[in-house]
């Protein structure tokens, strides 16, 4: 609620609001009692609960000053450099023509040639950029961004440039848990947290069948076929297909989901409609997250990485290739081109002096971490 608050509002009024809600509890409090019948009544304050609210609204005008005093929100105050060729849940995709991927690290979107080099630092600055994907053409890149203290679709172009927003100002993706943004077919759209935001301005909302089920259950995204006539979607009874021009369902993959393969989370399907991936937990040991394929027609489901990370956030993006016959995906630190039919993975190295704009320094006394 902290950071929530402090990347949103003028913190002398928030000080105020909370001293006020101090006293309101202290009210509450001081009104309501018990008899030694056990029956609740109403009377005027006793001494202890106006001690109560004293205490509390001094506690709200503290805080309230301590932040005007801290002059929130948080100004950058320092830049650091360092050098690095690992990652940790890292968002991964790769242009339709194959040739650049884009990713994310430490909340900066970067993009390397597709067979690996030096990672080019698209975005910097105290705001998280996450999920970025291609458009259609190659030319621009949807992400997430909380630069305005919210989390909102951004646009820029392929070089980082004519950074912009979609879509209102108020409204934020992570009140509904949204999955990352995904281009229609043509280009001219944005599906996110159920709606389509045009480039062009305005938005439209898909179907409630597809809206429910992205707005309330595992953090889904949509999918498009490649003609944009149907739409992928994850449902509590597993993957699901919507027929733009029936209007109706038209196919149905159960979950068949064992004690040691537990659901389709995150499923893609592959750019020729004949299988789709997903994440599940660990079927060898239980630990770790392993990678999955599953063809549509035959149901033959296959694991193509194990243990892919033990922590895994599970809704970080990964993709195929635009031939359907391979998944890039990041793992263990580093970025992999996994092939389909051999289960092999190349690791994509790259490496990259990160420009990360921090804000206050503080120390933490925790021992020796390793960090990456």
């Amino acid at each position: 609620m902290f950071y929530y608050l402090k990347k949103n509002f003028n913190f002398w009024i928030c000080g105020i609001q909370v001293a006020v809600l101090c006293f309101l509890t202290a009210l509450d409090y001081s009104i309501l009692y018990f008899d030694k019948n056990n029956s609740m009544g109403v009377r005027e304050f006793n001494r202890f609960g106006i001690y109560r609210h004293l205490v509390n609204f001094i506690i709200g005008i503290t805080f309230a000053h301590t932040l005007q005093a801290q002059g929130l929100p948080i100004k950058p105050a320092r830049t650091v450099s360092f050098e690095t060729n690992e990652g940790t849940y890292m968002d991964v995709n790769l242009s339709s023509d194959g040739h650049m991927i884009v990713f994310d690290l430490l909340g900066d979107i970067y993009t390397v040639p597709a067979l690996g080099g030096t990672a080019r630092q698209l975005t910097q600055g105290l705001a998280i950029n996450r999920q970025p994907v291609w458009s259609p053409d190659g030319k621009q890149i949807a992400y997430v961004s909380d630069g305005s203290g919210r989390c909102q679709l951004q646009v820029m172009d392929e070089d980082g440039s004519s950074q912009r927003t979609l879509g209102k100002p108020d409204v934020s993706y992570e009140d509904f848990g949204a999955g990352p943004p995904v281009w229609t077919p043509d280009g001219n759209s944005i599906c996110i947290n159920g709606y389509l935001y045009y480039l062009a301005g305005g938005q439209m909302a898909l179907p409630d069948v597809i809206k429910n089920a992205i707005q309330f259950f595992n953090k889904p995204a949509v999918q498009f076929s490649r003609d944009g006539s149907l739409i992928y979607y994850n449902t509590r009874e597993g993957l699901q297909c919507y027929d733009n021009q029936t209007a109706t369902i038209a196919l149905k993959v159960k979950d068949t989901s064992s004690k040691a393969d537990k659901g389709f989370i995150n499923p893609l399907v592959s750019p020729d409609g004949e299988c789709f991936t997903y994440i599940a937990d660990g079927a060898a040991s239980g630990r770790g997250k392993d990678l999955r394929i599953r063809n549509m027609a035959t149901g033959e489901d296959l694991i193509l990485a194990k243990g892919i990370d033990i922590r895994r956030k599970m809704e970080e993006r990964y993709c195929f290739t635009a031939d359907s016959r391979q998944i890039l995906i990041g793992f263990g630190g580093k970025l992999h081109r996994i092939d389909i039919q051999t289960s092999t993975a190349d690791t994509i190295h790259f490496q990259r002096r990160l420009m990360q704009i921090w804000g206050f320094s503080a120390t933490i006394n925790s021992g020796s971490p390793t960090i990456r």
